[in-house]
């Protein structure tokens, strides 16, 4: 894992988590349009094409690819892959200061509406279905990833997410199903894609999937559900059929997680690795409130969960093992990261001093994330 040190964010400011309420703060709701695409494909054995949705996911780490997560029953139907798999979506633009009538697209060599093939035979290394999804009833299964290429000219864009949103009972208050209706996708005024919104109040969590009262079409299968969540547009879920949605739980994202750093290492990609396992985390003696260094610091100080303290102690040469994965993107692509070992979330007290107050919890709610800032020596991770 490339090194770095990890710093709560709680440390440098505070993070608002007050309530489920209308929460945003300068944020471009026309985003959607973009973040949001269209699915076309065959079923087998059919002649007519049917149509679905997905959505961008923000992932800052993976630098030459786009990721798109939608629902599995778009991808595959009766152990069959869909044939003739094809992403749509709009090509960002603005109009040219210069000459208002004049549209500059973010690239130019495309028009307003980019249509990517994507390879969906089984062994592809573009998409991605979840292994445990037989088309049954099990709304948490119903997932799948795409993966296509990322232009030059394109930013990382696509939906925030957080875990903490995974870890509820209930949310209050709005929820947003974002999609394409099947045959009304298509603006005719600007000849883009302009998805429907449906808006419900509350949603219920059962087990691995969400409830909500939100109307939807046929089309909009895999379309993002989400909410307004500190002060950002948030992805919760990815809507299913009727009221259902699959939950973007830390096992979903896991297994995402785990597929894309496959590829990373197998087409030897640019970018960071999504997951880390077995890491230790290793304090700098210097950060240690003690009037002078251990003698045997130059051994390697760990973090360790190993007594029955029910918090966290220093150790000499090794440590407890931390899972890392990305709980949290913000809008501006800043990644928080949290560790994981036997299922509890390490976490911090933050009105004790560093290093200090530091504990296992059970679901991550905020003072599990933190920040990793890369440096160029040993002193943070082992």
């Amino acid at each position: 894992m490339a090194d770095g040190l990890w710093e709560h964010p709680d440390w440098e400011h505070k993070v608002d988590n007050d309530g489920d309420g209308p929460s945003l703060e300068y944020v471009d709701i026309d985003s959607i349009n973009d973040w949001v695409v269209k699915l076309t494909f065959k079923r087998f054995g059919e002649a007519e094409p049917l149509s679905g949705s997905g959505f961008f996911l923000n992932l800052p780490d993976i630098q030459d690819k786009h990721v798109i997560l939608t629902a599995a029953h778009n991808l595959i139907s009766n152990q069959k892959r869909s044939a003739d798999l094809k992403v749509i979506y709009n090509n960002p633009f603005e109009v040219d200061p210069d000459n208002p009538k004049t549209i500059k697209f973010a690239d130019d060599k495309h028009g307003a509406i980019i249509e990517i093939p994507v390879d969906n035979t089984e062994g592809s290394r573009n998409v991605h279905i979840c292994e445990r999804y037989n088309g049954g009833g099990d709304s948490s299964l119903d997932y799948g990833v795409i993966t296509i290429p990322r232009t030059s000219a394109n930013a990382p864009r696509g939906f925030g997410f957080s875990l903490a949103l995974a870890h509820r009972t209930a949310f209050k208050g709005n929820v947003h199903v974002s999609g394409f209706r099947t045959d009304k996708a298509t603006s005719p005024i600007k000849k883009t894609l302009r998805p429907a919104t449906s808006l419900a109040v509350d949603m219920t969590y059962h087990n691995n999937h969400v409830e909500y009262q939100a109307t939807t079409e046929r089309g909009m299968g895999g379309s993002p559900v989400w909410v307004e969540y500190q002060k950002y547009l948030a992805v919760v879920a990815i809507h299913n059929r009727g009221y259902r949605g699959t939950l973007l739980t830390v096992d979903l994202l896991r297994d995402v997680f785990k597929w894309l750093d496959g590829h990373i290492r197998k087409e030897a990609r640019k970018g960071a690795m999504l997951m880390h396992e077995g890491v230790q985390i290793q304090v700098n003696p210097d950060d240690l409130q003690t009037e002078k260094p251990h003698p045997a610091a130059d051994r390697g100080l760990f973090l360790s969960f190993m007594s029955n303290t029910g918090f966290g102690r220093v150790r000499l040469r090794f440590g407890t093992k931390f899972d890392w994965m990305p709980a949290q993107v913000d809008p501006n692509g800043v990644v928080y990261y949290a560790a994981s070992t036997e299922g509890k979330w390490l976490a911090f007290n933050v009105s004790a001093k560093k290093y200090q107050g530091v504990e296992l919890r059970e679901k991550l709610d905020g003072p599990e994330c933190f920040l990793l800032k890369l440096v160029p020596d040993d002193t943070a991770l082992g």
